[in-house]
């Protein structure tokens, strides 16, 4: 794969007309919810669907699919979990921690199996790469580190100090490249050479989602593409890397501020066909890119005063893509049956 030599900026590019979805009605059972302690920020069923962990203010929380307490994972300090992932056998649990400290919690034995110095400040999140060899910690301060669990090597990416903030993040399918958002753009970063691979200039925040080869990215639209500041647009663009292009496959009109027109947490559903977003005014939406007319939207669970918090990992799917699951800074977590959907 060469490297791409030109740098894109959105304002250049150009999409025809918007088609609002229409919200069909759907018979959504209402969510099963439980409460726990303190501020959750992280939701996410392990890849064999057997277990739910929960994240945030009082440590890890594991749960069995049907909501039953397993286990908690708990450090000696007061430092929130903000972001984590599973591996892909399902057999260990990393967590990124407010104080910069990666905790890899082993499953079968219920206990550390290694913490690592992330050496970040202000993080923002963490991603397991899909060969299951590294992983990615950004933070809010332009840092980017890798931890290769082979080698027990950390290593600070050449993004460090270059950007103002690194903050949602996200490997392709190859575990080569990692792309991220810096409030201005999304680059796509070469891990291997440890340089930028693309550079797409959007001038605003979006959530970046790997979906096989092609990057997926949410968020408000850019007044650069269309001029317009009123109505509000949720926006889904589709990233090609190669053939490069650019296209926008969800544009959804909401009456009111464009600051909430910016998302918490953005997912992918398993049939890849399905995109949801837990949004800044505590909507989740959720798009079928098949169907251009529909959209369905659920209330949420509200963030309040907690708005500012990282919440990267707030909204997930289970891996059967049956139920999606929502945390809020009140300790509840909700998870909603969408069979229905397929």
């Amino acid at each position: 794969m060469k490297k791409l030599l030109l740098t894109i900026t959105l304002c250049f590019l150009s999409f025809g007309y918007f088609q609002q979805s229409t919200v069909l009605a759907q018979i959504i059972p209402n969510p099963d919810c439980l409460s726990l302690d303190g501020v959750l920020t992280s939701i996410a069923w392990s890849p064999d669907n057997q277990f739910i962990a929960l994240g945030g203010q009082t440590g890890v929380h594991i749960y069995t699919n049907t909501l039953e307490y397993v286990y908690s994972y708990q450090t000696n300090n007061d430092n929130f979990v903000y972001s984590f992932e599973w591996n892909v056998d399902s057999s260990k649990l990393a967590t990124l921690y407010s104080d910069g400290d990666v905790y890899i919690w082993d499953m079968i034995n219920k206990d550390e199996y290694v913490m690592i110095d992330s050496e970040l400040s202000n993080v923002a999140m963490l991603d397991w790469s899909p060969d299951n060899t590294k992983l990615a910690m950004s933070s809010r301060l332009g840092q980017l580190s890798l931890y290769n669990i082979l080698t027990d090597n950390l290593v600070i990416l050449g993004a460090n100090n270059e950007y103002q903030t690194i903050d949602s993040i996200s490997w392709n399918t190859d575990s080569n490249l990692l792309s991220f958002n810096t409030g201005e753009s999304i680059i796509i970063w070469d891990t291997e050479i440890n340089e930028e691979f693309a550079k797409l200039r959007t001038g605003y925040d979006f959530i970046v989602n790997w979906d096989d080869n092609s990057l997926l990215f949410s968020g408000r639209l850019s007044n650069g593409i269309n001029n317009i500041d009123f109505p509000s647009y949720f926006v889904v663009y589709n990233w090609n890397i190669e053939p490069h292009n650019i296209e926008i496959i969800v544009a959804n009109t909401y009456q009111s501020s464009s600051y909430l027109t910016r998302f918490y947490s953005f997912v992918i559903h398993p049939n890849k066909n399905i995109v949801s977003g837990y949004a800044f005014n505590d909507k989740i939406y959720i798009w079928k890119l098949d169907d251009k007319n529909f959209s369905l939207e659920i209330d949420g669970l509200v963030r309040g005063e907690w708005v500012g918090m990282p919440a990267y990992n707030s909204l997930a799917w289970s891996p059967d893509g049956q139920f999606i699951g929502n945390v809020g800074p009140s300790g509840q977590a909700c998870i909603w049956d969408m069979s229905s959907l397929e």
